[in-house]
């Protein structure tokens, strides 16, 4: 049994160092007050990943603003008054779905 449990042990430690962000909050961090992330490191890391989801419906806006005014049914059959309101109405969507998993973490 005991020696179970010690392969178990090492297991997770092997697998918290291929998933150091995720495991390191919530172990390392947590419990054992290593390799904790500093405010000024927290902040910068939610800045680049704020910007990220920014790209990300930047791309997403204009994508569907193409696909939009190649072909008039793809607002009118969402419900938009035209395609540049589709185009917004997925650019917003893509940021919110982003922005959820980065505050999530």
């Amino acid at each position: 049994m005991r020696k179970r449990f010690l392969i178990y042990k090492f297991i997770l430690c092997i697998s918290l160092l291929y998933h150091p962000y995720s495991a390191a909050d919530t172990i390392w961090c947590t419990a054992l007050k290593v390799g904790c992330l500093s405010i000024e490191e927290k902040n910068k890391k939610f800045e680049s990943e704020q910007q990220r989801c920014r790209n990300l419906a930047n791309n997403s806006y204009r994508e569907g603003l193409q696909e939009a005014i190649a072909d008039s049914t793809v607002w009118q059959f969402a419900g938009k008054e035209s395609a540049q309101d589709y185009a917004r109405m997925r650019g917003d969507l893509m940021l919110n779905i982003c922005m959820k998993r980065v505050l999530k973490n």
